[in-house]
């Protein structure tokens, strides 16, 4: 059985994305030459993760305080455009709009445009890292929509990120019920960078949002049952990282492809995340490194991913403990599974795919 060659290419042409440079090309290399000679992603995963940074402006500068009754001229004080609180003359590539973002978002807890929407309905280059407030939705005009956040940040920054929980006894993991939706997210450095840091969150939506040109699209440690659907994190070194600590993600319909490494990795302590319903398409070393327990795939398109490695869509190491593979396509890919607890069943290839194992 023969399946038709799956154009996401044509989707990734529709959105503007980073071009990458020799400085990217640089950058991936010695992580690539490694996954090649047959090194584990978390060994990869590690060393990005280990210079990861924020970039704040501390005081904050670059806007007025928010009047106590909020801004004149919105649509509402609970759902408000960027360009009708953002100052006048402020070009399209001025960094002086991300400046003027950053400090309004870190003023907004507390003000009348608290658990609010604003709605991003312009380009906007960011030099500093955004802090999403908790109860805020952040949202554009779609998904290849005039509503661009464009970052420049330097090496291991990150882009979006909510607010570090407070000092214990507080707990690690904070409720957020706060929502990014119909956003495009790009990068236009390099290098190590990460889209959005989920780290010390619960219920966190990431609904049709594009993300290109990072090391880490998304990521988080100290992280669960969050949320991201409908979108595109093609184009950057890993799509989604679950790093230390992330439960129940669930990862539905989303286009992971023509990454610089690999689509989706999973930390040995990952439990219970669910990707389904999407479309993973040459990602060069896998599109899916399980590890963690109790993890599920299901329903998802493989296209000619691990051209490096082996052609494996999916990796699943001895330790990985009752993952499962089911009702999946797979078009010029496999698996490789050394889990004695590993259930693959109802799966379906155009070519070789190790069998089903269902009791």
């Amino acid at each position: 059985m023969r399946f038709p060659k799956l154009a996401l290419s044509l989707l990734l042409a529709a959105v503007p994305a980073a071009a990458q440079s020799p400085a990217h090309d640089a950058y991936y290399a010695p992580f690539a030459a490694r996954l090649a000679a047959g090194y584990d992603l978390q060994w990869v995963v590690d060393r990005i993760e280990s210079d990861i940074h924020d970039v704040l402006t501390t005081p904050p500068r670059g806007c007025p305080a928010i009047p106590p009754g909020g801004f004149p001229g919105v649509t509402s004080q609970r759902f408000y455009y960027l360009t009708e609180i953002l100052p006048g003359g402020i070009g399209l590539n001025d960094p002086a709009c991300g400046e003027w973002l950053g400090c309004f978002l870190d003023q907004v807890p507390g003000t009348v445009h608290q658990t609010a929407t604003l709605v991003i309905d312009r380009q906007c280059v960011v030099e500093r890292t955004l802090v999403v407030p908790n109860r805020y939705v952040l949202a554009g005009v779609g998904m290849d929509g005039e509503g661009r956040l464009l970052f420049d940040l330097p090496d291991s920054a990150r882009a979006l990120r909510f607010a570090p929980p407070p000092p214990l006894p507080a707990p690690p993991v904070q409720i957020r019920h706060s929502e990014i939706r119909d956003l495009s997210i790009g990068s236009v450095g390099c290098c190590g960078q990460v889209g959005i840091d989920l780290s010390n969150s619960t219920l966190v939506d990431v609904d049709n949002v594009r993300i290109s040109g990072f090391a880490f699209g998304i990521s988080g440690r100290e992280s669960y049952y969050n949320t991201i659907e409908g979108s595109n994190l093609s184009t950057n070194g890993i799509g989604i990282v679950q790093l230390f600590d992330t439960t129940t993600w669930q990862m539905r319909e989303n286009a992971i492809g023509f990454t610089a490494l690999a689509g989706i990795a999973f930390d040995a302590t990952t439990r219970s995340a669910v990707i389904s319903g999407g479309v993973m398409e040459s990602n060069p070393f896998g599109a899916i490194w399980i590890r963690g327990l109790g993890n599920i795939v299901q329903t998802t398109w493989f296209e000619t991913n691990g051209a490096g490695n082996g052609l494996f869509a999916i990796r699943i190491p001895a330790a990985a403990s009752n993952s499962r593979i089911l009702t999946s396509l797979f078009s010029n890919n496999d698996i490789l599974d050394a889990s004695a607890t590993s259930q693959r069943c109802f799966n379906s290839a155009s070519g070789p795919l190790i069998p089903d194992n269902c009791p």
